[in-house]
């Protein structure tokens, strides 16, 4: 991978993880919460806690694989959760989710430590 091509994908990894992670907590806020149903005001402290510990992994260069994983799953329940309740304005986390495997793509499954004998 060329280096501007790798630069890139580093400033869309951290790009996603702050975004991710401010809307994350602003989810979470007082209210925020208040306006969604009871159901809805039920899961979403825990989608958006996933998503934050998601984010933070997505920060750390070692981790975003990680981070990413967590956040695909993340990202289709809540859009799923959106349009069941009348929401389809799911383009955001369509972008993320796409986001999310770009840095998924972009970085390498960990090798096997094999003991040498």
């Amino acid at each position: 991978m060329s280096g501007s091509v790798r630069g890139s994908i580093t400033v869309l990894r951290i790009v996603l993880g702050v975004v991710v992670l401010v809307q994350s907590i602003q989810a979470l806020l007082p209210g925020d919460m208040t306006r969604h149903g009871v159901l809805l005001a039920r899961i979403l402290p825990v989608l958006a806690g996933i998503e934050i510990l998601g984010a933070l992994l997505v920060l750390v260069p070692r981790t975003a694989r990680v981070g990413a994983w967590i956040l695909i799953p993340v990202f289709a329940v809540a859009a799923l959760l959106h349009v069941l309740h009348g929401s389809w304005n799911v383009g955001g986390l369509v972008v993320y989710a796409a986001c999310a495997g770009v840095v998924l793509a972009s970085t390498q499954a960990p090798r096997p430590t094999v003991a040498a004998a």
